[in-house]
């Protein structure tokens, strides 16, 4: 299985966010605190019910109600 693309709606500190990944390795990249680890807890949560390491309150951003987690792969 490939992932092609993740996009996060209110999840977690991802208001609305998307990652497109190439063939090969990909990076993710960026300051502390910018979602890094979220991008890989949705990607479990979403293709292996993974549960999330934090409280579930925790899984929505922040004042919101709803949100998503969308991965799209070639199997």
């Amino acid at each position: 299985m490939r992932i092609n693309r993740i996009e996060l709606k209110n999840f977690r500190n991802h208001r609305e966010s998307a990652f497109d990944f190439e063939r090969g390795i990909n990076l993710i990249l960026g300051e502390n605190g910018s979602g890094k680890t979220s991008v890989l807890d949705a990607i479990g949560f979403a293709l292996f019910n993974m549960k999330l390491r934090s409280d579930a309150n925790n899984t929505l951003t922040m004042n919101e109600s709803s949100g998503y987690v969308k991965v799209t792969f070639t199997g």
